[in-house]
């Protein structure tokens, strides 16, 4: 949520002053979050825990109101930015997730593990197919061959997309871990690749080696993000073995 605020503060025209000082207050305030949960561990008072969450939580539905704001500014023309309209929805997104995360620990609710795994993969793959998007958008276009490798995982994961909600609208005649099995092992496939491809991006634009619209956390960014997916397939994956066993 916080790399999503600086990111959002650079896209906007100087002249817009007043969301690029709230954009930077969010910075600060998940600064000051992000320094507090340094304090925690795995012996910390669950209600301290559940305490954080709740202040999260108002933090992170805050800033989601907040991209809306800016989306429905951008849509109406009312602002000029280089944020893309579907940057913007894709960090609102993430910070619904987020929020509704958040709310379901406090609650302490599960989904029931096959509605979890296509839910979530509903949700991620959507995700990586907006960072190819984003990627061959932001890259220079003598980037050629790099622009093209973008273009091929855009239209790669929004097939796998379809897929996933085609097996959404299929349940829950569609939760049987056959299904879930092959499902989860096709998806892999792609994100690794993916996730290796961001990686390569990564680099070289840290090291100046490519030319390009992309900050280097931007960069990061979404590298850590398709790390983070492969992490939730591996113990989707990991669950379903043990239901086989």
């Amino acid at each position: 949520m916080k790399e999503h605020a600086l990111f959002l503060s650079l896209g906007f025209s100087a002249n817009d002053t007043k969301l690029i000082l709230e954009a930077q207050q969010y910075i600060v305030i998940f600064e000051r979050i992000e320094e507090q949960i340094t304090g925690y561990n795995a012996q910390t008072d669950p209600e301290v825990i559940r305490q954080l969450n709740i202040q999260v939580y108002q933090a992170a539905a805050s800033i989601w109101a907040y991209k809306r704001k800016v989306l429905g500014l951008i849509l109406r023309c009312q602002i000029v930015s280089n944020n893309y309209p579907l940057l913007v929805d894709h960090t609102s997104r993430e910070a619904a997730y987020f929020v509704k995360r958040l709310r379901e620990l406090n609650e302490g609710k599960l989904r029931p593990l096959p509605e979890a795994i296509i839910k979530e993969n509903v949700f991620f793959l959507k995700i990586m197919a907006d960072h190819a998007k984003f990627i061959g958008h932001l890259l220079d276009p003598s980037e050629r061959k790099l622009v093209d490798q973008a273009r091929a995982f855009s239209h790669d994961f929004d097939q796998l997309l379809f897929q996933a909600q085609d097996l959404e609208h299929m349940r829950p005649q569609s939760e049987t871990v056959p299904l879930l099995d092959q499902f989860l092992d096709q998806n892999r496939v792609s994100v690794v690749s993916l996730r290796d491809f961001k990686k390569t991006a990564r680099d070289l634009i840290e090291a100046c080696r490519i030319k390009s619209n992309i900050h280097p956390l931007l960069a990061d960014h979404v590298f850590r993000e398709a790390d983070r997916f492969l992490h939730i397939i591996d113990a989707f994956e990991e669950s379903l073995t043990s239901q086989k066993a």
